[in-house]
């Protein structure tokens, strides 16, 4: 299914619904940047990794602030209704997710500088194929909000298993580095790293929800495997 917000009356109206749109692919956008500096990190690339999220995440903050200035004042003074109340309410709801994920990523890229340990570059691949999964959810989940479009945000579901799979793989390759007391305190660090990227991918699915109930009116049921959508209202 692919629909978008409908035109309105007032030009500028649309302008401004858009723009929340912009702003929140641009902050999925930097938060895919700040996983780049992690698998960068992780293969051995140069620079300061530290300096480089904590930078990214400060855009990712500022426009958190300004998607929710941008949707109240929409609220304020358009009185959005149906599909349009819907896209706005979400959108706050949408950019808290990725100020979130934004500071998880941060938070496991300093992880891994603070300790530059051996036992992640053992596990360089995987935890570059979980990023390299988990960005892609991201881009997926917010340009399906961005469109309505619930067949590109459900590309999200099929990579979620992955992203699990990989997170209990590498669980248990890390138990025999735990059993090495000199690597216990790095494996510990992994771990959470770990556990950060396969929170990352169910922010990401969380996201897919909240397109399914923006272009359905209907919330995602746990008794079902996956949202189902129905036409903008």
């Amino acid at each position: 299914m692919n629909n978008s917000l409908q035109s309105h009356t007032v030009s500028s109206y649309d302008s401004e619904l858009k723009d929340i749109t912009k702003d929140l692919k641009e902050m999925g956008k930097l938060v895919g940047e700040i996983l780049a500096v992690f698998s960068g990190f992780v293969s051995g690339a140069a620079g300061d990794a530290s300096s480089e999220v904590t930078a990214i995440d400060k855009k990712i903050n500022k426009l958190n602030e300004d998607v929710e200035g941008k949707a109240l004042n929409v609220i304020a003074l358009r009185n959005p209704l149906a599909v349009d109340l819907r896209f706005v309410v979400s959108s706050i709801k949408i950019a808290t997710i990725l100020e979130r994920m934004g500071d998880i990523a941060k938070s496991s890229t300093n992880n891994l500088v603070k300790h530059d340990s051996e036992v992640a570059k053992k596990y360089e691949k995987d935890l570059s194929k979980m990023s390299e999964l988990v960005t892609k959810m991201i881009n997926n989940s917010v340009k399906g909000f961005g469109k309505f479009d619930t067949e590109k945000a459900d590309k999200v579901w099929s990579k979620e298993d992955k992203v699990d799979d990989l997170a209990e793989s590498l669980f248990d390759k890390l138990q025999n580095d735990m059993s090495n007391k000199s690597s216990v305190a790095e494996a510990m660090s992994l771990l959470l790293v770990i556990k950060n990227l396969e929170r990352m991918g169910d922010y990401a699915t969380n996201v897919t929800k909240i397109v399914h109930y923006v272009a359905s009116g209907e919330r995602w049921s746990e008794n079902s495997s996956k949202p189902k959508s129905k036409k903008i209202d």
